[in-house]
C-alpha cells in the first residue's frame, strides 16, 4: 500500500517495518522401508502415483495427478509439464529412470485394456482402476484422481502403515535428499524438482535421523579420529618422500659453439617455465669463457 502511494506520489518515503524471524525448516521424510509400507495399503491404482512422486519430487495435487498421455514421450523417455501449471509458472521436464518408464508403460497398457472394454478415452496418466467381482473395470475405472479421492486413500494407508504424521509432501524432501544422496549437483536437483533457489536445500533440512546416525557409525570405525588420507594426509607423505630424494647435479656438456665468448650448456626440459629460464638456474647452467 505504501508502495503505491510513493508512486502515486503522495507519499516521499514509506516507514520501516521490522520484519520477524522466519522459521520454515521443513522437516519429514521417507525411508525406504516406510515407503514400501505406505506403498502396500495403497489401492493399486494410487500406487503409480506415490512412486512418481517419490522418484521426481514433483508435488502430487498440482503437478503428478493433472499429467496427462499428451505430456509422456514414452519413446524418448520423458515427462513434460507445460508452462503456466506449476508453482513457479515455468515448464519441467523430467527424463524417466527406468523404473519410472516401466511404471507408464504399465500404466499405458492399462488405460488401452479399459479403453477397449469400456470404449473409452483415458486423459489423464494416472487413474482409478476398479475391478468388479465378474472381472470388469468397473463405474470409476479410467477417470482420474482427484485430491480428495488420493488424500482419503492416502490417510487410511499412512495410519495403517505405522506413519500417522506424514503428508504427501514429504515425498518432495525426500526426493531432493536422494538426488543429493546420489551425487546430482544441486542446480541439476533443482531443475529436475522445480525450485528455483538453493535456500530449499536449507529449509528442506535434507539431513535426517538417519544420516545422523550414519555419521556417527562411520566415525566409530575410526575411533573417534579422522584417517589421514581424508585429511591429505597421504598426499603430505608423498611430497615429503619427493624432496627426500637425492638431488643430481647435470654437469655442463662440452661446448657446442665459441659464439661471443660463451659455452652454452644443455639446459634439461623440465627446468623450463613459460620457455624462459630463471636467473638463478641461468646462472647455475651458463658460464662465461674467461
Amino acid at each position: 500500500m505504501f508502495s503505491l502511494a510513493i508512486e502515486a506520489g503522495k507519499l516521499h518515503h514509506k516507514p520501516h517495518f521490522a520484519m520477524l524471524r522466519e522459521d520454515n525448516v521443513r522437516v519429514g521424510f521417507f525411508e525406504p522401508e516406510q515407503y514400501g509400507a505406505v506403498l502396500a495399503h495403497l489401492p493399486e491404482g494410487m500406487r503409480p502415483v506415490v512412486t512418481f512422486a517419490y522418484v521426481t519430487g514433483w508435488r502430487i495435487n498440482s503437478e503428478v495427478l493433472p499429467i496427462q498421455w499428451r505430456q509422456v514421450d514414452l519413446r524418448v523417455g520423458e515427462v513434460r509439464l507445460d508452462p503456466g501449471t506449476t508453482k513457479n509458472r515455468e515448464g519441467r521436464v523430467f527424463y524417466l529412470t527406468s523404473e519410472l518408464h516401466q511404471l507408464l508403460k504399465e500404466q499405458r497398457a492399462a488405460a488401452d485394456e479399459i479403453q477397449r472394454q469400456k470404449n473409452m478415452i483415458v486423459q489423464h496418466v494416472f487413474f482409478h482402476r476398479p475391478v468388479t467381482r465378474a472381472g470388469v473395470p468397473g463405474h470409476r475405472a479410467g477417470q482420474g484422481i482427484s485430491e480428495c479421492g488420493f488424500y482419503q486413500a492416502w490417510r487410511r494407508a499412512r495410519t495403517a502403515a505405522g506413519c500417522p504424521s506424514s503428508i504427501p509432501h514429504d515425498f518432495r524432501r525426500t526426493a531432493i535428499r536422494n538426488m543429493v544422496r546420489a551425487g546430482i549437483l544441486e542446480r541439476v536437483a533443482m531443475k529436475l524438482s522445480g525450485h528455483k533457489t538453493r535456500s530449499v536445500f536449507d529449509r528442506y533440512n535434507v539431513v535426517s535421523d538417519g544420516d545422523l546416525r550414519d555419521a556417527a557409525r562411520r566415525l566409530g570405525h575410526t575411533g573417534g579420529h579422522t584417517s589421514p588420507s581424508a585429511e591429505g594426509g597421504g598426499l603430505l607423505n608423498r611430497c615429503r618422500a619427493f624432496k627426500a630424494l637425492p638431488r643430481v647435479r647435470i654437469p655442463p656438456s662440452p661446448p657446442t659453439c665459441a659464439h661471443a665468448g660463451q659455452t652454452s650448456v644443455t639446459v634439461p626440459s623440465h627446468l623450463f617455465r613459460s620457455r624462459r629460464i630463471k636467473k638463478r638456474k641461468s646462472e647455475r647452467f651458463w658460464h662465461t669463457a674467461r
